[in-house]
């Protein structure tokens, strides 16, 4: 008699548990809804990211790309970024060119893209108005081709099969000293586009609360996640693996042969095209405190020994990293300025007679 009970008792508990479980998971169900309505409302309202804006690139050799006609912010980031009809960051872009159009193309990296600030405040937009303004004659068109992590390896190959057919006459290839260095292509099957953002059925709200609000939350999230096999990278920890450290930075001399080649193949593809091309280079802010008259000495000789036209924005900026940058190689809102206002100088001494009074 007393075994029955125990018998009885005992299913009683398994019962009261699997209820009590079956509850739980109802209620973080419910929990979980709430929070992603209120997250998915959030971003909407905000602009924030509720999907991604970027994906891996199909282009050989190029990591991401951004999704063509989306009007977003990037994660952690106010500034409103509009991806145009071709992936670039801008207005719309016609694919032939119209008649009377002098065309521009900005090729680039984190500078150029510059998804701190609003469009109008980039130096290729304003580079486009320094130009109308100098010259409304003529219908100028920065096209931004660049993309934040980019190297020139890739933006060789967005050149080649993105930009050529648009038929520029100048093609504005703007380097930072973290060019030179290829970094690994991304997990495709992680479905994470450049910037670490994810579309938002993809995460949990409720994980995302606790990670935010509850100490030392995310350091066991994140643990028992790595401990079943699954990554957690926040966005700016999935940013982190796309950059290049101080050390790579600094030694370029490794990568210079390989890097060397590939700046002159994007020269050629250019002028296989019949336009110009206008290297422009941005110092970091230890060369500028350092008091360097020369941002790369060796990118300086080999625009010179092969007749590349070339601009060095150290010789603009100086020593004033506080006016000129914003962290260690992005301009500041003045910086920006400063080279749209130097990039348009040199233009009209490079075109001099075709961008003139006709």
């Amino acid at each position: 008699m007393r075994t029955t009970e125990q018998k009885r008792s005992r299913r009683g508990c398994g019962s009261r548990l699997v209820l009590a479980l079956m509850g739980l998971g109802v209620g973080l169900v419910l929990v979980e809804g709430v929070c992603k309505w209120l997250d998915v409302r959030t971003a909407r309202q905000r602009q924030k990211v509720t999907q991604r804006i970027s994906r891996p690139s199909d282009l050989p050799g190029v990591r991401f790309e951004m999704i063509p006609n989306i009007v977003s912010v990037t994660p952690n980031e106010r500034a409103e970024v509009r991806i145009n009809n071709l992936g670039f960051r801008g207005p719309d872009v016609l694919s032939e060119k119209a008649e009377g159009t002098f065309r521009i193309a900005v090729l680039g990296d984190s500078i150029a893209f510059g998804r701190t600030y609003e469009e109008a405040e980039i130096f290729p937009s304003l580079l486009e108005a320094n130009l109308r303004h100098r010259f409304p004659q003529w219908g100028f068109e920065v096209v931004n081709a660049a993309l934040s992590g980019r190297d020139t390896w890739e933006e060789a190959v967005v050149l080649e099969h993105r930009v050529l057919p648009l038929d520029p006459d100048l093609v504005i290839l703007q380097i930072c000293l973290n060019d030179h260095v290829r970094l690994e292509p991304p997990d495709r099957a992680a479905g994470v586009g450049m910037f670490g953002e994810q579309p938002w059925y993809t995460y949990s709200s409720l994980f995302r609360l606790l990670d935010r609000r509850v100490n030392g939350f995310r350091t066991a999230h994140a643990a028992v996640l790595r401990g079943l096999g699954l990554g957690y990278l926040t966005g700016n920890q999935f940013l982190k693996t796309q950059v290049v450290t101080l050390a790579q930075l600094s030694d370029v001399s490794v990568h210079w042969e390989a890097w060397s080649r590939e700046l002159l193949r994007i020269r050629d593809l250019v002028h296989g095209q019949g336009a110009e091309i206008l290297f422009v280079i941005f110092p970091t802010s230890f060369l500028m405190k350092a008091g360097e008259a020369e941002t790369l000495p060796e990118l300086t000789a080999l625009t010179r020994d092969h007749q590349i036209p070339y601009l060095d924005m150290i010789e603009f900026y100086g020593s004033n990293t506080q006016r000129f940058l914003r962290d260690y190689t992005h301009p500041s809102l003045l910086g920006h300025r400063v080279a749209a206002h130097a990039m348009g100088g040199a233009i009209v001494a490079l075109f001099a007679g075709q961008v003139g009074e006709p």
